[in-house]
């Protein structure tokens, strides 16, 4: 299938988009969009490494929200 995003570069911008809570919410996704060879793309522990800080990152930070709106 060709695409102009490659595996790695739509794993980045789902790790980067804050719906995930771990890496295999960026698996399952990257499945879901007919990506091929997911596992071994992400299974580098450099990539594994990355992808999760990047996870981490793009969450909101736990009681943030309900602080602001009470506040």
């Amino acid at each position: 299938m060709s695409r102009s995003t490659n595996t790695i570069e739509r794993a980045y911008q789902i790790a980067k988009s804050g719906r995930c809570v771990e890496l295999k919410d960026v698996r399952r996704q990257l499945i879901q969009e007919g990506y091929e060879g997911v596992e071994a793309h992400l299974s580098g522990s450099s990539i594994k490494r990355e992808l999760q800080a990047l996870i981490k990152a793009a969450r909101p930070v736990a009681g943030t929200a309900t602080a602001a709106t009470t506040g």
